[in-house]
């Protein structure tokens, strides 16, 4: 989970976290590691597309893996 401190410039916003909190424990505040617990880091790999549609190519992969392996509707988790 990552907390930010609300502002109306949503990319300085998600820049700079006020902290992160990964199984229950604070990893990172104000921008400083405070712990490194074991576990996976999940990321995302955007497939490379020639005519530039890298994004209409992500977004639809992450639409059927997302319906294929939840209940909420992937409308619920818009990213800007």
């Amino acid at each position: 989970m990552v907390l930010y401190n609300p502002s109306d410039d949503l990319a300085a916003m998600f820049a700079d976290p006020v902290a992160v909190i990964k199984d229950g424990l604070m990893v990172t505040r104000d921008g400083e590691i405070v712990a490194q617990p074991p576990g996976r880091t999940l990321h995302a790999r955007v497939p490379p597309i020639a005519d530039g549609g890298a994004r209409e190519a992500f977004d639809t992969m992450l639409r059927d893996r997302f319906e294929t392996t939840t209940t909420v509707p992937f409308e619920d988790f818009a990213v800007p």
